[in-house]
């Protein structure tokens, strides 16, 4: 009879089982790098000026110079500190 032991020395054996074995290391330490990434980078939603997460789309309207080409200009609002501020748009951001 084959015990259970025989079957780790064998799958030690597998490449792809010492690679799997490593995986959960591996998940953590990405957690972690995703984490202090996404926690260093400003949210798309925070006002360029006072950082606060509290930038409003106000209108969406075609951009003056590019609206034929399907540009869009949005315009925004903070309500933490009433800044006001543009981003151009292009078909593939929308």
């Amino acid at each position: 009879m084959i015990s259970l032991s025989d079957i780790v020395k064998l799958l030690e054996q597998v490449p792809l089982w010492k690679r799997l074995k490593e995986l959960p290391g591996r998940v953590e330490a990405l957690e972690r790098r995703i984490a202090a990434l996404e926690a260093a980078r400003p949210a798309a939603d925070a006002c360029p000026k006072c950082h606060a997460p509290a930038l409003r789309l106000l209108a969406e309207t075609p951009d003056p110079m590019f609206g034929d080409l399907g540009v869009k200009l949005r315009a925004f609002r903070c309500e933490a500190c009433g800044f006001e501020t543009s981003r151009q748009i292009s078909g593939g951001d929308l």
